[in-house]
């Protein structure tokens, strides 16, 4: 829990903002999908023009540079380009020998390391990977897709990471938690952090239902050609964007900055929805901020995967946890939503934001159209987070949590929206300070903003060194 507000449902979606971009749906992505045509053409794809991109820092590999929206048939020349430098078998000895899957005692046991190495291995040397045989029915307990697809998914995956370290360490450390039940959805096959305990705790807040009061908001109106849209800025290993796309029928545009994280989302996701569910559900591998042309540095703990950002680097020092570490380029919330929808006009019906400080850049920066275009926002402020030698500007914070405490999800549970009492609430036509809960939550006010010294004055230009350089 913040210690300065309390999410709706305190989820299992990180994220500061740092990262690439490769928009694309789940899995196949413009410049990083191969293998695999028919399944790569069911997919509809938005990619960015790298000609119409910032070019990103020397540090950035090339490779990870956005490209702008194209027709559908560039897209697919891109695809098939790739399709034919990596054949099935190819891809198959690709996996065998970046996973070692010749030394089974090198792979966790339940891993997703141990389901790509029985993908990858022949039909004779099947078993090998985990020291046993492997049946058809044992596989398709792990994932409902099908090996082709998984194979395309690696190449994808691989591609946009663009750091094979990276990607063998998230596949080692993704353990599945098979059968699970949320809702009325049985037998989901989730793949998490095996020593990440914080991901029980997000999986029980899905159990009971923390996040099905906006779902009602994301059903389309069968009378319109409109469909609805739901961003998940910092969408962590994607339980929120799955829930989403099982309960709606929305457009959903999921954003993480975290590498690791977003290799065991796209496994939760293709593991989960059927082909036809995944052409609307778009996974961004990016950070968000208020520019294109920033650079983050984040590190990565497979105990503490929903904490991306390091505010505190000395607790992780205490507990010995040597952490994964990367460098990624920034991108605003209009060129994801341009990139990946390529609609003509900025509308989002919820937007949920938990990126562990990323709202300070994210919020100030849309345009008063773009603000109002958001119907509905549910998330988590993350001010306490940050050590004050390294917070916002005054006026940074103050339009933040001014454009965030409009809506009722803020309201109910974060203590920076006591700063607004007379504000109205969005759809409720009520000022805060009538809102339900305000004075337990609000009693404290004046103590509470001291200590965290909310209301001093500062500039802005320790925030812009985060931004730059965490």
């Amino acid at each position: 829990e913040s210690p300065s507000s309390k999410h709706v449902a305190a989820s299992a979606t990180t994220t500061g903002r740092a990262h690439e971009a490769l928009y694309s749906p789940v899995p196949g992505s413009g410049a990083s999908l191969i293998c695999g045509s028919d399944f790569a053409q069911s997919i509809a794809i938005a990619i960015i023009d790298q000609a119409q991109a910032k070019k990103p820092p020397q540090e950035v590999p090339q490779d990870l540079s956005i490209h702008n929206n194209q027709k559908e048939g560039d897209t697919l020349e891109r695809i098939t380009q790739h399709s034919a430098a990596a054949s099935k078998d190819d891809t198959e000895k690709e996996i065998f020998q970046l996973l070692s899957c010749d030394q089974p005692s090198s792979i966790p046991s339940q891993s997703a390391a141990g389901l790509f190495c029985w993908i990858a291995n022949p039909t004779h040397q099947r078993g090998q990977a985990e020291g046993r045989t492997r049946t058809t029915a044992s596989y398709a307990d792990q994932c409902r897709a099908d090996p082709g697809d998984l194979l395309d998914l690696w190449t994808h995956m691989r591609h946009t990471v663009n750091d094979d370290t990276i990607l063998v360490q998230a596949l080692q450390a993704a353990k599945l938690k098979e059968s699970l039940r949320i809702g009325h959805h049985t037998a989901l096959k989730l793949w998490v952090p095996a020593r990440d305990l914080g991901v029980d705790q997000v999986i029980r807040e899905l159990q009971r239902g923390d996040y099905g009061e906006f779902f009602p908001l994301l059903q389309n109106d069968t009378t319109t050609t409109t469909t609805k849209v739901f961003v998940d800025a910092g969408s962590n290993l994607g339980f929120v964007t799955l829930l989403t796309a099982l309960e709606t029928d929305a457009t959903i545009v999921a954003v993480e900055a975290a590498s690791p994280t977003w290799v065991m989302q796209q496994l939760n996701l293709v593991c989960n929805l059927d082909r036809e569910r995944l052409t609307s559900v778009y996974s961004v591998f990016s950070a968000l901020g208020d520019a294109d042309d920033q650079v983050l540095h984040l590190d990565w703990r497979a105990e503490s995967t929903i904490t991306v950002r390091g505010w505190d680097e000395n607790h992780y020092r205490r507990r010995g946890s040597q952490p994964l570490q990367f460098t990624v380029p920034v991108h605003t919330l209009r060129t994801v939503m341009a990139s990946t929808l390529a609609q003509d006009n900025f509308r989002i019906d919820v937007f949920k934001i938990d990126c562990e400080g990323c709202e300070y850049n994210v919020i100030p920066d849309l345009t008063e159209e773009e603000y109002a275009s958001i119907h509905t926002m549910i998330g988590e402020i993350h001010f306490g987070f940050i050590p004050l030698e390294r917070a916002p500007s005054k006026q940074r914070t103050e339009t933040t949590h001014q454009r965030l405490c409009h809506h009722a999800n803020f309201v109910q549970f974060a203590k920076e929206c006591c700063q607004f009492p007379n504000q109205n609430i969005l759809h409720l036509n009520i000022p805060i300070h009538q809102a339900k809960g305000y004075t337990k939550l609000c009693q404290d006010f004046a103590q509470w903003s001291s200590r965290n010294k909310l209301l001093e004055d500062r500039d802005d230009s320790a925030w812009q060194n985060v931004a730059k350089s965490t």
